[in-house]
């Protein structure tokens, strides 16, 4: 009867082991695997992110300064004026500067999603 109990206890602890190093080597070690690989896409997303949101605010703002220049076009008055005055240019708005502000403004908007998008990633993490 005790033989049969030490070979219970060593069978036990051998199998527990074996086990157990099976449950590290197929379970443990490719998930630490998997997670490492998802935080280093994530990095990468977060780079992305990022460097999306700078070239739509630097788009924003180039389109902004375009819009300022050609608004900036002026034309003299069309009717007569007292002698002695000068003419007083009015700014000119163009159908293309307000174009492209709206689409400055577009883009803006579109960057302040993705920051928001980026904040919410980093606290998920």
């Amino acid at each position: 009867m005790r033989s049969s109990l030490t070979i219970f206890v060593i069978g036990f602890v051998l199998g527990s082991s074996l086990g157990i190093g099976g449950l590290w080597t197929q379970v443990v070690q490719p998930t630490k695997a998997q997670l490492e690989k998802i935080e280093q896409e994530n990095g990468v997303m977060q780079q992305a992110v990022e460097s999306a949101t700078k070239a739509l605010k630097d788009a924003a703002k180039d389109l902004r300064a375009e819009a300022d220049v050609t608004g900036a076009s002026v034309t003299g008055p069309t009717t007569t004026r007292p002698p002695g005055t000068s003419p007083q240019p009015t700014p000119a708005p163009t159908f293309g500067s307000s174009r492209s502000l709206s689409i400055a403004d577009t883009l803006d908007s579109k960057a302040a999603e993705l920051e928001q998008t980026r904040t919410s990633l980093r606290t998920i993490r």
